[in-house]
């Protein structure tokens, strides 16, 4: 097949529109021809089939025994009955009764023009009661065609025969016109149907340029606009709002990213007016040893929480980039719930809040131990700083769906119902109690929602205002990607 898109290639080069009106006309084309064959076809041997029953039916009355009798003169011209009482006047008809002994014609029209010698072949049918069709050339080049039935006596052959013959040249130009019709037709055809397809391809491409204006005018700081829905909804309709809601996708990643680039910028800058702020007030004038230290305290302090906050952006991008090495292995249950209360023990200690734990998981699973602790410790301190009630935080794990769960929850003041979609957002905060007074970037939910994310897991959450959060951590049992000597280790069981 490779020659066909050979000899088609250079319609690539074609504006689509003419690919299409061609391709259209080249449909027509072969439908066009196939409909012309198909006529012309049907043509030919309905009008056979026409000639041959009349010929049959002439013979058939011809051949009757009180027509042969009435018939006392052998040069009798029976012309007036073909012509009058066969109503044959349509079609030129020769007959004649041919006694096969003597090869003489009996009866015969006046001007003879059919075949009187019979083959072998014919008297051997007609001594069977069968007649045959011939077509055949006279001698003025003229074609014929004629039927030879037998004279049949109580089912017996008499050999005598009628021939009813009639010649096709009426037949003939029928189809020569008919041809000449098709020959003119088809290249009009074809031009018209070129035409018309490109015409119905500009038409449907309306929309398209209509949608190609539009998204010209979309850019990066004119991301609202949208393109215009056709009328029809079919696939250009689908793609069209697909599209649409690409470009919705992308706005609100704009407008999020813009929003992060804001909160930054407002982080790093409160940071450094404290750094400079300090260094400005101590170099001032000469000051006490004392002032100096606490200067450097708080410059220290400040340059801490900018390195923290540096680095969290860090491994923020790399986590949602997927660009962090996943460093699997086995983790034990106990020693990984003692380093991650180890890790928000201080401030909890500080908050005056108990930490509570219900584990009915396996004692050991695996995962990326440090990115997994980085996880939970930032959820743990999130509700550490919202549980204002009831001083306790309960982190309770369990195993469902093949999946090991880690439910944190607390008993503040819980989250605005239109805050959670947004929760995971970087520099986020509600309008309620969880707010900048509580410290904190606002990076770490979005951080942990990546690392677990890293793990093929997800973080759902609930709550209702007044009644508390709950975060739920789930991360599959036996993760895809692990190490083959940890798929080993885990289906062998403890190690």
């Amino acid at each position: 097949m490779s020659w066909i898109y050979y000899i088609l290639s250079p319609l690539e080069r074609l504006p689509i529109r003419w690919r299409l009106s061609l391709s259209f006309a080249l449909v027509m084309s072969v439908l066009f021809s196939i409909l012309g064959i198909t006529v012309y076809s049907l043509l030919e041997s309905s009008s056979l089939r026409a000639i041959d029953s009349s010929l049959k039916n002439t013979a058939h009355t011809l051949s009757k025994k009180q027509f042969l009798r009435s018939q006392t003169n052998r040069q009798t011209n029976i012309e007036d009955f073909l012509f009058r009482k066969l109503g044959v006047q349509s079609v030129r008809l020769y007959a004649v009764h041919v006694d096969t002994k003597k090869s003489t014609p009996r009866i015969r029209t006046k001007n003879v023009r059919v075949k009187v010698d019979s083959t072998d072949r014919t008297i051997k049918r007609a001594r069977l009661g069968r007649s045959t069709w011939e077509t055949f050339v006279n001698d003025e080049g003229k074609a014929h065609r004629q039927i030879t039935m037998p004279i049949m006596n109580r089912g017996r052959f008499t050999e005598e025969l009628i021939k009813i013959a009639t010649p096709l040249a009426d037949h003939f130009t029928s189809l020569t016109r008919l041809r000449t019709i098709l020959y003119v037709s088809f290249p009009v055809a074809l031009f018209l149907a070129i035409l018309l397809g490109y015409f119905f391809t500009a038409l449907s491409f309306r929309s398209v340029r209509e949608i190609t204006k539009e998204a010209a005018t979309i850019h990066f700081d004119r991301m609202q606009g949208r393109l215009p829905l056709p009328v029809a909804k079919d696939e250009l309709y689908s793609l069209t709002e697909t599209f649409n809601a690409l470009l919705g996708r992308l706005e609100e990643s704009i407008i999020r990213q813009k929003r992060f680039t804001g909160d930054v910028s407002h982080e790093l800058r409160t940071s450094l007016a404290v750094l400079r702020g300090e260094a400005q007030l101590a170099l001032r004038r000469e000051r006490p040893a004392e002032e100096y230290k606490e200067a450097l305290v708080s410059i220290l302090d400040e340059s801490v929480h900018m390195s923290g906050i540096v680095e969290d952006l860090l491994l923020l991008s790399r986590a949602q980039s997927k660009s962090v090495a996943m460093s699997w292995e086995r983790v034990d249950t106990p020693d990984f719930l003692f380093e991650l209360e180890s890790m928000v023990k201080s401030e909890f200690k500080n908050r005056k809040i108990s930490l509570t734990y219900e584990m009915d998981i396996p004692d050991h699973f695996y995962a990326a131990k440090s990115y997994l602790l980085l996880s939970l410790k930032n959820i743990l301190i999130n509700a550490a700083k919202h549980t204002k009630d009831r001083k306790e935080v309960l982190i309770r794990g369990y195993m469902e769906d093949e999946q090991v769960h880690f439910a944190i929850r607390d008993y503040g003041e819980g989250i605005p119902a239109e805050s959670i979609p947004h929760i995971f957002e970087s520099f986020y905060r509600a309008d309620t109690a969880r707010n900048r007074k509580e410290g904190g970037a606002g990076i770490g939910l979005s951080l942990a929602q990546a690392l677990i994310g890293l793990h093929q897991g997800e973080i759902d959450v609930e709550s209702k205002v007044g009644e508390g959060s709950k975060f739920t951590v789930s991360i599959p049992e036996s993760p895809q990607g692990l190490p083959q000597e940890l798929t080993r280790s885990m289906n062998r069981g403890p190690v």
